[in-house]
C-alpha cells in the first residue's frame, strides 16, 4: 500500500489495508454515493481520516487483549505470565528482556518430556532416574445427594441405594492424578546425608520449574512395599 496519512506507520509498505484504511473505507461507504467529497485531500477527507484513526484505535482493543495469551506478545499481561512461572522483572531489566526470559521459560515447560526430563535430572546428579509417570483415577464410591431430598437427612423420603435410580451415581467424585516418580539411588540406607539432601532439593526445584502445574512429582531414595498404603514399587522412604 502507498505511504500516506491513513497509515499508522510512515514506513509501512506492502501487505493489506491498515485498520485505519479499513475504517475510512467503511465510513465513506456509509454515507453513500455523493455523500462525501470526490477528492480525499480536502477538509472532508481530513475529517474522516482523523475519525478513522480513532475508530481503528478503539477496535484494536480486542486484538490487543487476544495477544495477551502468549508471553512473547504480551504487554499488559506480561507480569501475570511471569507470576505463573515464578519469575519477577529484575531491577534495571527492560520489558523486552523480561518478555524474552519469560518466553524461554514458557517454551521449556511446554516441551518437557520423560527423556529430556531425565537428562536435566542427571545434570544435577547421575544417581537420579525416573521410574515412570503414572496416571491414577481417584473416586469416592457412593452417590451424590438425591434430588428428592435436600441432603438425604433422616425424615425425608429418599430413593433406595440401587444404581438404577436416575439421581444415583457410582462415582460422584471422579478425578485423575498424574505423577512423576523419581528415584535417587543414594547408595546407602537411612536418612540422606547433607550433601545428598541438597541434591534432592535441587531436583525438586527443577521438577517444579519444568513440570506443568497439573503434574505432581515425588522423589524417593528406596523402593519399598507397604501393605494397604501403596501399590508395589510406588512408595519410598523419602518422598515429596
Amino acid at each position: 500500500m502507498p505511504i500516506g496519512s491513513l497509515n499508522p506507520c510512515p514506513f509501512r509498505v506492502g501487505g493489506g489495508r491498515t485498520p485505519s484504511e479499513k475504517a475510512y473505507a467503511s465510513m465513506r461507504r456509509a454515507v453513500g454515493v455523493g455523500g462525501s467529497a470526490a477528492n480525499d485531500l480536502g477538509i472532508d477527507g481530513l475529517w474522516r481520516r482523523s475519525r478513522a484513526k480513532g475508530v481503528a484505535a478503539g477496535a484494536s482493543a480486542s486484538e490487543r487483549a487476544g495477544l495477551q495469551n502468549w508471553p512473547h506478545l504480551a504487554t499488559d499481561a506480561l507480569p501475570y505470565h511471569g507470576r505463573v512461572l515464578g519469575l519477577l522483572q529484575e531491577a534495571g531489566e527492560t520489558e523486552a528482556d523480561f518478555r524474552h526470559r519469560v518466553w524461554e521459560e514458557w517454551v521449556t515447560r511446554l516441551q518437557v518430556d520423560v527423556p529430556n526430563l531425565l537428562i536435566e535430572l542427571q545434570k544435577v546428579d547421575h544417581r537420579f532416574s525416573i521410574i515412570e509417570p503414572t496416571c491414577t483415577t481417584t473416586t469416592i464410591a457412593g452417590r451424590l445427594f438425591a434430588c428428592l431430598t435436600p441432603y438425604g437427612y433422616a425424615g425425608y423420603e429418599t430413593p433406595a441405594w440401587g444404581l438404577y435410580q436416575r439421581d444415583v451415581t457410582a462415582y460422584p467424585q471422579y478425578s485423575t492424578d498424574l505423577k512423576v516418580h523419581v528415584l535417587f539411588a543414594q547408595g546407602y540406607s537411612g536418612v540422606p546425608r547433607l550433601g545428598d539432601q541438597r541434591l534432592i532439593e535441587r531436583a525438586k526445584e527443577l521438577l517444579a520449574r519444568l513440570l506443568p502445574s497439573w503434574v505432581d512429582f515425588g522423589i524417593i531414595t528406596q523402593i519399598v512395599f507397604r501393605v494397604a498404603t501403596s501399590p508395589l514399587g510406588r512408595h519410598g522412604v523419602t518422598g515429596s
